[in-house]
């Protein structure tokens, strides 16, 4: 899928059901996510990646954060707890606009549209810690590339990059038959007939996967030492 594509595609769903387009839970499709209750998974969910740093002996920086793809801002808001800033970086400019609606760090989180398959929107180094989850398997694989390139440009020396990437696409069977052989507008009425009218049917989030193989000797050639990649995230450093 091309890049405008996804920006159209999550927009829609930030215009649709934007807590639910970021934490999918099916009991809580309609809309039916309670503010307080959707941030606070965003602070359960960082505490616990912390954590696993942690008992892995891995030096969290402090300073400035970089949440790429932070859609509503439930993480950034979560990461502003533990850094001094956080920038969060979105697709959708509907998400942007209800991130900043929906931010009570006190001006410790910023956000910013970004709709290119780089982040020149920021000078290299400027990040001490740059993170992202369940993002980058939403792309296509060449553009969640050129942003890990990005990623580690971004990134200050000392720096530390945590993200999630599945090593396959994660399409059940009969979803890959569909999208295969299935054209779009019968693929839009069978999903109106499954899910109801409530789902956001016309939507197309795509699942993607990068073998792990590949993950990691990318790194090793962006000059990043690779912490860890034995559980959810990819841990890198940037050497001083």
């Amino acid at each position: 899928m091309e890049l405008k594509d996804t920006r159209k595609n999550w927009d829609k769903l930030a215009q649709i059901d934007p807590f639910y387009g970021v934490a999918s839970d099916p009991v809580k499709l309609g809309r039916k996510w309670e503010e307080k209750e959707f941030f606070l998974t965003g602070v359960q969910l960082i505490d616990a990646m912390l954590g696993y740093g942690a008992e892995k002996s891995i030096k969290i920086p402090d300073g400035n954060a970089l949440d790429f793809g932070c859609g509503v801002g439930r993480l950034s808001q979560a990461l502003s707890h533990r850094f001094e800033h956080v920038t969060g970086v979105d697709i959708s400019a509907t998400m942007i606009k209800l991130a900043r609606e929906h931010d009570k760090s006190g001006g410790r989180c910023s956000f910013v549209l970004n709709e290119k398959n780089d982040l020149s929107v920021f000078a290299g180094e400027t990040f001490d810690f740059v993170f992202t989850d369940m993002v980058l398997q939403h792309l296509d694989p060449r553009y969640a590339v050129d942003y890990i390139r990005e990623f580690a440009r971004v990134l200050k020396k000392g720096g530390l990059l945590v993200f999630q990437l599945p090593e396959k696409a994660q399409y059940s069977s009969v979803r890959v038959f569909l999208k295969k052989f299935v054209s779009k507008p019968l693929l839009v009425l069978y999903r109106r007939l499954k899910y109801g009218r409530s789902h956001t049917a016309d939507v197309e989030v795509e699942m993607n996967g990068i073998d792990k193989k590949e993950v990691i000797s990318m790194l090793d050639g962006l000059g990043l030492k690779v912490l860890d990649a034995e559980a959810r995230y990819y841990w890198a450093e940037k050497p001083l």
